[in-house]
């Protein structure tokens, strides 16, 4: 598999993860806001979600980028990045669903450009998105050796995917809104928090390994 092709599947990936699995607060305000107000409204307000997520994404990458040059650093990076996922897993896993309804002031009745502010700031004061991105951005910085073209390549493709993703929300926002309980959210955590933890064990045992020089397989991780 090319390294391209690679960076793809990884990004898609990371979309859907972020999209699916570590929605919170942006998932319900989007189909409450879509619901409430409609189709069109929705995708602005994802819109501003897509925004958060790349200046995350961007003060991220632009952070890290300036760290990779020591081979110790990377191999920081990387464990630092696995255990930060592991971190972040099991805070979801034990994580208490509340039941109170999402603050109203963020997503009332307003212009274009509320909407779209809303979600730019319901996705940026949710603490999973940095999280997330500060754990991704240091894991894929080193596994691709810090080349911009597949790192943006990933990126592009998460993206593309949490954008989807969200369309389809806002489509089905009223089939759905049934679905998305409490119950619903505290099991979605549980297996985001599982696939977190799964993906976090990979890259720290991977980087240890590197680190100690320690390949069974006769090959470089």
């Amino acid at each position: 598999m090319s390294e391209l092709w690679d960076a793809v599947i990884k990004g898609a990936a990371a979309g859907l993860l972020l999209a699916v699995l570590i929605g919170g607060p942006v998932f319900v305000a989007l189909i409450k806001i879509s619901l409430e107000k409609g189709f069109l409204v929705g995708l602005l307000f994802a819109a501003g979600v897509i925004i958060s997520d790349s200046s995350y994404f961007m003060l991220s990458y632009l952070g890290i980028s300036q760290l990779k040059d020591s081979k110790l650093v990377a191999q920081i990076l990387g464990a630092g990045g696995g255990a930060f996922m592991i971190g972040f897993g099991l805070s979801l896993i034990v994580k208490k669903i509340k039941t109170k309804n999402l603050d109203n002031k963020l997503i009332e009745e307003g212009s274009r450009f509320k909407t779209l502010l809303s979600g730019f700031l319901i996705n940026t004061l949710n603490p999973a998105a940095l999280l997330f991105w500060i754990a991704t951005v240091s894991t894929v910085t080193v596994e691709f050796s810090n080349k911009t073209r597949l790192i943006f390549a990933f990126f592009i493709v998460s993206m593309t995917f949490v954008f989807g993703t969200d369309v389809l929300k806002a489509f089905l926002a009223g089939k759905v809104k049934n679905i998305v309980t409490p119950k619903f959210m505290h099991w979605l955590n549980i297996v985001s928090g599982i696939v977190l933890m799964g993906v976090g064990v990979e890259k720290l045992g991977a980087a240890s390994l590197n680190y100690f020089n320690f390949h069974p397989w006769g090959i470089g991780l």
